[in-house]
């Protein structure tokens, strides 16, 4: 689970901060284009390396 957390921080900071531009919350230019590399950028490895990702989920 933690390494869940840390895998998925930076993408969602990314995305964050360029929602928090297209708000106004955040100084900067929103870029739709920037906003789409994120999310692909993000998904990609889960999609090309899904065979070798195990999920060791403990609650």
């Amino acid at each position: 689970m933690t390494n869940l957390f840390w895998i998925g921080i930076i993408p969602l900071i990314a995305v964050c901060s360029e929602l928090g531009q297209f708000a106004g919350f955040i100084q900067g230019t929103f870029d739709a284009l920037d906003l789409v590399f994120y999310i692909i950028g993000s998904i990609m490895p889960l999609l090309l390396f899904k065979q070798s990702i195990t999920y060791n989920l403990k609650f």
